[in-house]
């Protein structure tokens, strides 16, 4: 599956250097006899089993646990780790693989090219003076190709294996969505679309009375729910999108709703709101009945601050995304309550910043869709995924707007791409 040495050439015409002083124009390229066969290759043996990118390695850098001593980046101290090229029966090369690494940067765009020293057995030593004042990306490719764990992210917290994000299914506008057994039900506008979750191919499409904002949830009786922003309500629809009723109201009192942006039902069948503008969280019967809400504006840990949205772990705890009053950065953090209100914890400080969506995995990970802010170049987005108690686990460029997430029973991530109108599966 890989290029021998010399592939691909064109042999359909020639690229022409300048004209020389004769006036006769020369070719550049040498176009191969298309009889020239492998054995008129020289070094046959070793082009019939090159290294295997996926059997090569790093030494030097600990992927396994993505760390880096913070020293290292603070004093800017040298990088220098091992490549060791393995064919595709994991068997070391012997050398002249054309190993190459690269840093680049993530704001500026800056390039760095580390210095190879080829061993002659398979073994290459790659060393950078000093690494990028910058988060960067490591690129290590053996002829091309990426290395297992190739490329890694550079930052101040360590090196982080970089995962790419495949789209599966288009979204016309909006940040709305919801995994319902294999199907995507989407949001676009007031318009519902039911998406195949494999294929995402358009199944039906339905008018609605409203224009779904924030998290959606289904109800213990089946019935999809969604947040109006408008009406500061809560719509009720079939799965089949066909109007059911609404309730809630504008205002701060109890059962009053402001700005409501995610939704979660739990096993009882209670439904949880997670309310931005009064900054709490209110919470109704199976009979969409109010029954209480916890949470008030920024008056100390348990408090909540703009909220986005909540998730209920398998463990039954609410984990509600805003902003932690004792941050002296101002970043956002996720506080944990159970479900009568009674504050847990907060985790994320000094990880989350700005979220946009969050949800828990079936072995209580916690999966966050956020932003950071960077002044020389926007905003940069990316999942963070982290222990029950706010350990980072594993974390996740995806560099587009994000909005909502989810998690399927398989454990694949659905993210909502606004800036491009996708919904990106990790």
């Amino acid at each position: 599956g890989h290029h021998i040495a010399g592939s691909p050439v064109d042999c359909n015409g020639l690229k022409e250097d300048m004209t020389a002083k004769d006036g006769v124009k020369k070719s550049q390229l040498r176009v191969l006899d298309s009889s020239a066969t492998v054995d008129a290759v020289p070094d046959v043996k070793r082009i019939a089993r090159p290294a295997y990118p996926g059997k090569t390695i790093m030494r030097g850098v600990d992927i396994h646990n993505n760390t880096i001593p913070y020293r290292s980046w603070a004093r800017r101290k040298p990088l220098t780790f091992q490549v060791i090229t393995r064919d595709d029966k994991g068997e070391q090369c012997e050398g002249r693989e054309n190993v190459a690494a690269v840093l680049t940067g993530l704001k500026l765009s800056t390039v760095l090219e580390g210095k190879m020293t080829d061993k002659g057995d398979g073994t290459y030593y790659v060393h950078f003076k000093q690494i990028l004042s910058e988060d960067s990306c490591l690129s290590v490719t053996v002829k091309g190709h990426d290395i297992v764990g190739s490329p890694l992210e550079v930052s101040h917290v360590g090196f982080r294996v970089f995962v790419s994000a495949e789209p599966i299914a288009r979204i016309q506008g909006g940040q709305c969505f919801l995994l319902v057994d294999k199907t995507i039900i989407v949001m676009n506008g007031d318009e519902m679309n039911i998406l195949d979750k494999q294929s995402g191919t358009l199944q039906s499409s339905k008018k609605l009375q409203s224009s779904p904002r924030g998290s959606m949830a289904i109800s213990k009786g089946g019935h999809l729910l969604t947040c109006a922003h408008d009406s500061n309500s809560i719509y009720v629809y079939s799965l089949a999108g066909e109007f059911i009723g609404s309730f809630g109201e504008k205002g701060s009192k109890p059962g009053q709703l402001d700005k409501p942006m995610g939704l979660a039902v739990n096993k009882e069948g209670q439904l949880f709101v997670v309310e931005c503008n009064n900054h709490r969280v209110s919470v109704f019967s199976e009979n969409y009945e109010f029954l209480y809400s916890f949470g008030s504006f920024m008056t100390g840990l348990g408090q909540l601050q703009s909220p986005q949205d909540l998730c209920i772990a398998p463990d039954g705890l609410v984990y509600v995304t805003g902003q932690n009053a004792f941050n002296s950065n101002d970043n956002s953090c996720i506080q944990v309550f159970h479900q009568n209100g009674k504050f847990v914890r907060s985790l994320g400080e000094k990880l989350i910043q700005d979220p946009t969506g969050i949800a828990a995995t079936s072995d209580g990970h916690i999966v966050v869709a956020c932003m950071n802010c960077v002044r020389e170049s926007g905003y940069i987005y990316y999942i963070r995924i982290l222990t029950s108690d706010g350990k980072e686990f594993h974390y996740v460029y995806v560099l587009k707007k994000l909005g909502n997430v989810a998690v399927d029973d398989e454990g694949f991530i659905y993210v909502a791409d606004v800036a491009n109108k996708e919904i990106l599966t990790l």
